[in-house]
């Protein structure tokens, strides 16, 4: 009586071979749409970060004369912080509205450690410093607009995210989120993400006598223009048509000179006029957005430059004069 062989059982090589080229397939195909949802994910979290921050600057401004946050504004003995941008924020953690540091950093941002601030301000009775850990060696993944009132049209931008430049592109090495986009915060409420504001564009003209049909795609020209308040010191803004008026009727009368005399007199030059020089005023941190010029140093002299629209937009330095 014969007995036939036990038949081992397992797989050949070519099974194998398809398995393996299976789960390759597979994972090519999973990987990159887990990473993408993650990433979408956190902007969402994002959004809803940059959301809470523009209400509590709304906040801020009902309790402030209807102004948000303006760093130029507030002395160094109030709040002292190593540069603008970081006022911003401190201004809103020293009134106790927004006290979480982690609103202001993307986990996205390639700029960020991974590790969250433990405060914005420095525990103090003065309360008057920035913490170290909220300032050392990191850049807000946001940027802010100062100066902005509630009054203002709904289409001001507020926030944006880090690396909008004017061109209407996000940088390549110092976006949040490379190349690909960022969200602007509008004070009317609104919160979008744009790839870029060329086409169409998000923001309207800051100029009220524009008759253009096209919109700007530089956020810059989309910062209310002011009329001349909370000008630097030692900035001339006199208008010429002042001249013969006010101060000068009553020079004229003292010293009994004729009007015709007066009024022939060539108007006084400026010592500094709008026209010269404008630099925005949206406030950034370190070397990562920060043009050559935007924080000028008080007392340092300027080349004159044209202007954006002809007028100071609120948000953008004059002019500084030598001492």
């Amino acid at each position: 009586m014969s007995i036939a062989p036990a038949r081992r059982s397992g797989f050949t090589l070519i099974e194998l071979l398809t398995v393996i080229a299976i789960i390759g397939i597979l994972a090519a195909i999973v990987i990159p749409t887990v990473g993408t949802v993650r990433e979408k994910a956190q902007r969402a979290v994002d959004a809803n970060n940059l959301r809470e921050i523009l209400k509590a600057a709304q906040i801020y401004a009902g309790d402030n004369q209807d102004r948000l946050p303006d760093p130029i504004n507030i002395a160094n003995s109030v709040l002292n912080a190593p540069q603008l941008a970081w006022k911003w924020p401190g201004i809103l953690a020293k009134n106790n509205i927004l006290t979480d540091p982690t609103f202001f950093f993307s986990k996205n941002d390639p700029a960020f450690s991974g590790t969250y601030p433990t405060f914005i301000i420095q525990p103090s009775n003065q309360r008057n410093t920035l913490h170290t850990s909220f300032t050392s060696g990191r850049a807000p993944s946001w940027e802010f607009v100062g100066g902005v009132k509630m009054s203002d049209p709904a289409t001001t931008p507020v926030i944006y995210t880090r690396g909008l430049q004017t061109n209407g592109l996000w940088s390549e090495t110092s976006g949040v989120y490379k190349a690909t986009g960022g969200y602007i915060a509008f004070l009317g409420g609104n919160i979008s993400f744009y790839p870029d504001t060329n086409n169409p564009s998000p923001f309207v003209s800051n100029n009220p006598t524009s008759t253009s049909t096209t919109r700007p795609n530089n956020i810059r020209q989309a910062v209310p223009l002011q009329r001349h308040e909370r000008q630097p010191q030692r900035t001339h803004l006199r208008h010429p048509a002042r001249l013969g008026r006010g101060r000068d009727d009553r020079h004229r009368r003292r010293h009994h000179r004729p009007a015709r005399a007066l009024s022939r007199r060539p108007p006084e030059p400026p010592l500094c006029s709008p026209r010269q020089r404008g630099i925005f005023r949206g406030f950034s941190s370190g070397n990562l957005t920060s043009p050559p010029g935007t924080h000028p140093r008080p007392g340092s002299s300027l080349r004159p430059l044209p202007p954006p629209l002809g007028r100071a937009p609120r948000g953008f330095f004059i002019c500084y004069l030598n001492n």
